[in-house]
């Protein structure tokens, strides 16, 4: 193995070097080496998208990087495993996640059982506890009526390949950024993926925001006793 690089680097002018500059270092550092990079799309793909992009590039798919209902994940893909059979596996345990509620109704059950309707009337900071967990609720549930109907998940990836197929991956659909691994010491730090700017936060729930003290503690209580 080549001796590890440093970081990114810079570039004469003292920019940021692009992509070609951090492939061009890479393969000059680590002959022949592969190279471990995140990608990053402009909008949630459908899962058959990774599949496609992997075959065309030649490129192993080591993680999907996954959004729903303002929650974001990691779905790792083991050694021998497929694309199809992980993105479809990845999809079923979130479907299994939202339907449990994350521990929602459990939380509201605690919430009502240490604090009064007359502290949430009294208090801001109660009141805004109150909501926020009837908010996570109400996130939990769009969530997942739109899993069960299939909707893209995906934002990211964590592909492996030749470097030169990896800087051709910045040419296909719906690829926003392609950030390539690199070497701080003797540490492979690979870049998180970017969130399209289409479904970043705030996660605001005017109908929510809206609720008198009485009527989100209301809710609160029957969400508390919704599971036995």
């Amino acid at each position: 193995m080549a001796a590890a690089g440093g970081a990114h680097g810079q570039t004469p002018e003292g920019a940021p070097p692009g992509l070609p500059e951090r492939i061009a270092a890479w393969k000059a550092r680590h002959p022949g080496q592969a190279i471990t990079t995140s990608i990053s799309f402009d909008r949630l793909v459908p899962d058959a998208q990774v599949t496609v992009l992997g075959r065309r590039y030649g490129v192993r798919v080591n993680a999907v990087r996954i959004w729903v209902g303002g929650f974001t994940g990691t779905h790792r893909i083991r050694e021998g495993e497929t694309p199809e059979v992980a993105i479809s596996q990845a999809r079923q345990e979130v479907v299994r996640s939202f339907r449990s509620g994350g521990g929602v109704e459990r939380q509201a059950r605690t919430f009502v059982e240490r604090v009064s309707e007359q502290e949430v009337a009294s208090s801001e900071e109660r009141l805004v506890q109150a909501r926020s967990l009837l908010a996570v609720n109400h996130r939990f549930r769009g969530a997942l009526n739109g899993l069960e109907r299939g909707i893209p998940l995906i934002y990211g990836l964590e592909v492996t390949g030749d470097p030169d197929r990896i800087a051709e991956m910045i040419g296909a659909p719906n690829v926003a950024s392609v950030d390539p691994a690199f070497y701080s010491g003797e540490i492979l730090v690979v870049p998180p993926a970017r969130l399209p700017d289409a479904i970043r936060g705030p996660f605001a729930v005017p109908e929510i925001d809206r609720l008198t003290p009485a009527q989100a503690y209301a809710q609160l209580r029957a969400l508390a006793n919704s599971r036995p």
